[in-house]
């Protein structure tokens, strides 16, 4: 391990970052959240309170209502 580095806004992390990490801190990398429903209730979830548990969509934070939404979000960012 090659300690603890802080990254944007304050984040922390040890080792080297996978690169889909990086692609994202880059603006280079689009996040699809299909769903927050599951039924794990894994400790560690990272979806906030308002899409944890709902059945929501979003493509980079961005609430979605389709595919063509979630097309125009890729396109926008040349993902």
């Amino acid at each position: 391990m090659t300690g603890v580095h802080e990254w944007e806004r304050g984040s922390l992390y040890a080792g080297p970052l996978p690169r889909g990490c990086v692609l994202c801190g880059q603006g280079s990398k689009m996040v699809l959240l299909v769903t927050g429903r599951c039924s794990s209730g894994c400790f560690y979830c990272p979806l906030s309170e308002t899409k944890k548990g709902r059945d929501v969509t979003y493509a980079n934070e961005r609430p979605i209502d389709g595919v063509e939404e979630a097309l125009e979000e890729a396109r926008s960012i040349d993902a």
